[in-house]
Order: structure tokens, then sequence, then C-alpha cells
């Protein structure tokens, strides 16, 4: 859905995001919704006032369980060979290389264990700045999400809702069975720069090295503006859970996947999902395979390759870091000391 008062760079991403979805996928599933009475016709359950607003309805579109899915696939990989290293053997401290070529041979580990392989993939999400200079192209950032508890009754009457999108307001799904109901917002992206080896880079506060971290009361009072617009009855309610969702954001939203020119046979890169990639998970590892045979298709190879070229002169995305926001940390630590 589109608010009237939408600045020109999101009204023009949404337009070209709606042209690529007529010109890519299915047009004849697309629905022009040119007034509020026309998204309250598609989706009865609306009730706040969306004068002025237009919308999308895209009948293809739709949704996944991320935690299943991941589930899913990491037992499929196990079942055909796929051995996953867990714990301190199984967390990168190092690149090993050789002294005298500079080619990658491995990973050491952080309990000194070594993993060495012909072939390095390096796809480590939000934390890939950390672990390698990626000279600008990308950055480690969080997005807001929270959680809302729904009575049975409310699940059951909110799971026919679509999943609604505003562009610089947030998007909501519909319950889960048990009545969690999600909202978010994507306004600006979280970071956290610290200094990682003598370069300053944004580091991700894990939930796993970091369990009582929540989303920040700014983030909190954001991400109700979705529901407060669509769904007035539930803007308020108390909020559950709340959590930070830390992505890497490349200069382009375009992933990189390439060998890295320090060691182009041995290291390789996949990264920067660039909040819009888990859509890709049945497909990603055909395009990453590619690249490590050295097939993937020109248009692709010139897309996602290995860019600090193109760091100079690239649009900045909206950051706030989480050091200027309140109510995150409850570690009985300030926000302000290094994180």
């Amino acid at each position: 859905m589109r608010p009237p008062d939408l600045d020109a760079t999101a009204a023009d991403r949404f337009e070209v995001g709606l042209e690529n979805t007529r010109r890519y996928g299915d047009g004849t599933q697309i629905e022009y919704l040119a007034d509020d009475t026309a998204i309250k016709a598609k989706c009865g359950l609306i009730t706040g006032d969306l004068k002025g607003w237009t919308g999308v309805f895209n009948g293809n579109a739709g949704w996944v369980e991320a935690k299943r899915s991941m589930e899913v696939l990491g037992a499929y990989c196990s079942e055909h060979g796929v051995k996953f290293i867990s714990g301190p053997s199984g967390v990168m401290k190092e690149l090993i290389r050789d002294p005298q070529t500079n080619a990658v041979l491995g990973v050491q580990a952080e309990d000194g264990s070594q993993h060495l392989a012909k072939c390095i993939v390096v796809a480590t999400g939000a934390w890939s700045e950390s672990l390698l200079d990626f000279e600008g192209q990308l950055f480690s950032g969080a997005y807001g999400f929270a959680h809302i508890q729904l009575t049975k009754e409310e699940t059951e009457k909110y799971s026919s809702m679509p999943v609604l999108h505003a562009p610089n307001i947030g998007y909501c799904f519909p319950p889960t069975p048990d009545g969690i109901f999600k909202i978010a917002n994507l306004t600006y992206t979280r970071t956290n720069y610290t200094s990682v080896n003598g370069r300053l880079v944004s580091f991700p506060r894990d939930r796993s090295l970091h369990p009582t971290d929540t989303l920040s009361e700014e983030g909190i009072a954001e991400c109700r503006q979705i529901a407060q617009a669509c769904l007035p009855e539930l803007g308020d309610r108390p909020i559950i859970h709340s959590t930070m969702c830390w992505d890497t954001e490349s200069i382009d939203f375009n992933w990189i996947v390439s060998p890295h020119p320090s060691s182009p046979s041995s290291l390789y890169i996949a990264t920067a999902g660039s909040g819009h990639s888990f859509k890709n998970l049945p497909v990603i590892g055909k395009y990453v395979c590619d690249c490590l045979e050295g097939r993937l298709p020109e248009d692709l190879r010139k897309t996602w390759r290995w860019r600090p070229d193109k760091v100079e002169g690239a649009p900045q995305l909206s950051r706030v870091d989480i050091k200027d926001q309140h109510g995150w940390r409850h570690d009985g630590r300030s926000e302000k000391e290094a994180v």
C-alpha cells in the first residue's frame, strides 16, 4: 500500500518494484487498488482511516515460516552428508593463508582447531564485515520487529488477512496458529559501529550472545505504526517480544557472489542479502555453485562481482546507531557503553 505522504525516493522504489513484478511475474494476479474504498473492499479487516492511500494486491505473493524453513533445510543437508560444526570449533577466528602466495588454505576456529579445504565460501551474513575487509561494499544493519499476542477469537478473525506492507511505515503478517501477530518497521537500519582489528565496522549483536537485547523504545513505537494505520484496534496492544534482526546491506542492494581477489581460486564470497533474499532460499545455492565452477551467466557475474570501485558516490541508506537509541539493552549497562 502507498501512503499519500510517501517521499519521492520511496515512491520511485514502489513504482519500480510494481513494474518489475508485472514484467517478471504473473501480471494477471496484480490488482491496482485506486483508493481506500478499494483497499478495504479487498481486505475487509482493515479498519483504519486510509484516505489518500492507494494500493496493489498481488495474488501471487506469499510468505513462509523462516525458522521452520531453516530446520527443514538443515535436516535435508545432514541427511545428504553435510557436517555442521558448532561451538568454539565452529566459530571462525581468521583465514589460514599460504605465507608465500597468500592463497587461502582454510579457516582457524576460536578454539585453535583448523579446517583446511580446497575451497572456502564466506557466507556469514551480518558477520561478514567483522571477518573480512569488504572495502566499504557492505555493512551490517538491523531492522525492528515486535510481536503482539492475540486471543483465540482474534487469531481466527485475522487469519485470513493478507500481508500488509506500506513503504516507510512497516508491514505485518497474519497471525501464527498460536496467535502471534508480527509487526515490523523498515524506515531505517540500525548500526552498531565498533573497532574490529583496527577497522570501524557495524558489529551485529546476535541474540545467542546477547539474549536480553530487545528493540529500542523508539523502534517499538515505529513498529506500531503499521497496526495503528491499518488495524488501530491492535495498534496499542502490549508488546510481548521484540528484537533487532541483523542483515548485511550492500551499497546497491545486490548480492556479492564472487571469487575474492586475494585468493580467487580458493576463497569465495556469498553474502549481502540486503533485506530481500530469503525468498531465494530454494535457488540461491545453484548460483553459488555456478560461481565456484566459473559458470555464472555474464550479466549475473557483473552484477554480483567484488566491486569496491562502486563504493564512492553510492547512495547512503538511512541509518541510526543503536548507541543513540534507548531501552534496548538489559544487561545492566548503558546503551552508550561499548557494545
